[in-house]
This record gives C-alpha cells, sequence and structure tokens, in this order.
C-alpha cells in the first residue's frame, strides 16, 4: 500500500484542502454573479441562471485564451 493512499497522508489531506478551497471560492462566484443579475431581473428562473452562469464561464475562458 502506497503512502498517497492512506488519506491521512499529508499530500491527500493538503489535496483535500484545495478541492475545498476551490468549491468556497466557486460558490462566491456564483452568489455575485446571482446578486448582480437578480438586482437587474428579480424574476430570474433557474434556467435563465444557468445560461447566465454558462456565459459567464464561457467569457472567463475567452480571457485567458487571450492572454
Amino acid at each position: 500500500m502506497s503512502d498517497f493512499s492512506d488519506s491521512s497522508h499529508a499530500k491527500n489531506i493538503l489535496i483535500q484542502d484545495m478541492v475545498s478551497n476551490a468549491i468556497e471560492l466557486g460558490f462566491g462566484v456564483v452568489q455575485e454573479v446571482a446578486a448582480k443579475h437578480l438586482i437587474e431581473k428579480p424574476g430570474l428562473s433557474l434556467k435563465e441562471f444557468t445560461k447566465v452562469l454558462d456565459e459567464h464561464l464561457k467569457k472567463q475562458q475567452d480571457n485567458r485564451q487571450s492572454k
């Protein structure tokens, strides 16, 4: 059995922390996008909001690729 397969191994703990931080950051971004768009359009449906998030992601990807 490898040390890396042990869930208490330092590398696995760091990976779990990194994933948790990424999820927390992602939720924060979604909350910011939601707040902005719900002010502009209070009755935004889930389907419409999903489209807004998709557009936001696409814009971020385009910005990264253009650098």
